[in-house]
Parts: structure tokens; sequence; C-alpha cells
């Protein structure tokens, strides 16, 4: 089809990534477009074409507004730290195909609680304190290092980085995909402030203090319908393969 357009397919066609990410369904042209825009420059010309359940086109113009987003994470910066999944009995299981067992721990969700605590919950903030600047997650009306209370900015601490303060290898709070859970105090960049959370995407035999990491935002459990989200820690590879250099 490219070649009938007039199209050089090696110079004029971007990856559609299906070996590296897979079809995604009916976002895969907009994931495609993104990819396009990370390498475009101003004044280029984009071709978006797609075909299903009916077919579009769009022709787009690149601006010089490109130029403020540019350094941003991205498809490719998402698709650089990929872990691989070592066997395909573990894909099965992520995505429930097969039969497991009752969790040994199984904590209903309240929508009543998420809502009221939504800020730290879903977006991620912590507290600083204005009199001394500590920073605490997650929200603290009473300072830890002060005591002064009610007396705080909210700072969004998911989108830093950090390190591993402290971990511990649990053996009892796992699933069959996923039989031992990494849990981890990390140390963040912004005012030292401590995140207790779970680590995903990692081999727990390579963590260790001092390891860096990011924050991502996951499902944690379903019950009754209702899925609970939250925010755990992953280690920051350089490559994705398996044993990825840290």
């Amino acid at each position: 089809m490219a070649r009938s357009l007039g199209f050089d397919p090696k110079t004029q066609l971007q990856d559609p990534m299906l070996n590296t990410v897979g079809n995604i369904g009916v976002a895969h042209a907009l994931m495609v477009l993104v990819s396009a825009l990370e390498e475009a420059k101003a004044g280029d010309r984009i071709l978006l074409a797609s075909y299903g359940d009916g077919a579009d086109a769009f022709v787009l113009k690149v601006t010089e507004e490109m130029e403020r987003i540019k350094g941003s994470r991205g498809v490719k910066g998402f698709l650089e730290p990929k872990k691989m999944l070592p066997t395909y009995e573990k894909y099965l299981l992520y995505r429930e195909l097969l039969e497991q067992p009752l969790e040994l721990f199984n904590v209903d969700s309240a929508a009543s609680v998420m809502w009221r605590d939504r800020n730290w919950v879903l977006r991620g903030h912590g507290s600083k304190c204005r009199q001394c600047g500590m920073v605490a997650f997650p929200i603290q009306r009473v300072c830890y290092g002060c005591r002064s209370k009610d007396d705080y900015d909210e700072v969004r601490l998911t989108d830093k980085r950090g390190k591993v303060f402290s971990f511990s290898r649990d053996l009892l709070a796992g699933g069959p995909a996923d039989p031992e859970i990494v849990q981890t105090i990390v140390e963040s960049e912004e005012g030292g402030a401590r995140i207790y959370c779970m680590m995903t995407d990692c081999d727990p035999t390579e963590i260790k203090i001092g390891t860096p990491v990011e924050m991502t935002f996951r499902r944690m459990r379903e019950a009754r319908g209702f899925y609970n989200y939250f925010w755990k820690c992953r280690p920051i590879r350089k490559g994705g393969q398996p044993n990825g250099e840290y």
C-alpha cells in the first residue's frame, strides 16, 4: 500500500511496533503516531491512516509547539525498561486465564475511603511542612519534625525518582503469578520522604539497598466488582532484558 502511494517503506514508514508491543487494538494507530511525533521536527507532515470497521485518514503538520515536549518519556521511554515474562504460564496467570487458588489475604476496598484519601492514594501527593520543610507520605496533618498542625502544602511525589531505603521479601502476601513480594520503603528525591509500597517488575534476588526506583500506578486487586489501584515502585533498568542492568 505504501509503495502504491509513492512512499519509501524504508524511510517514510513508522515502525508499527508489532514485534515489540503487539497489536493493542483501537489505540494502536495513535500509539504509532506518538512514536512518530517523538522523532518529528517542525514542518514535517504526517499521514495517519487506520482501518478496521471502516477507515480513517488524517494529514497532520508538525508545528514549533513540538519542541515544548521534547525530552519527555514518550513511547520509547516506556518500552526501554520493560521486563520480559520468563514463561507463558506467568502470562496466563496475569491474564487470569488459569484457575487460581483464593488469596490468603483478600481485603475489600471501600469507595468512600478511596474518595476521602484520593489526593495521596490516587494522585500520590505528600505533605511538605511550611515551618521546617519536612516531606511526609501519606499526607500528615501533624508534622513529624516540628509538630506544627495543618500547616503544609501538598507536593506530588510519584513523578520523582527514589532509591530503596529498606525492603523485605514477603513469601506470604504473594499469589501464584508472583509468589514472592518485595515490600519496600522508598526514599524519594523530594525531601527524602519515605514511601511504603510494593515493588513490581523485578527479580527479588537482585534488589539491594540503594537500588534506584521510580513509581508506577498499578491495579492492586478486585473485589465485588470494585477495582483498587495504588502506587508501586519498580527498578530503573537500562535496557529491556530479564536481567537488565540496574
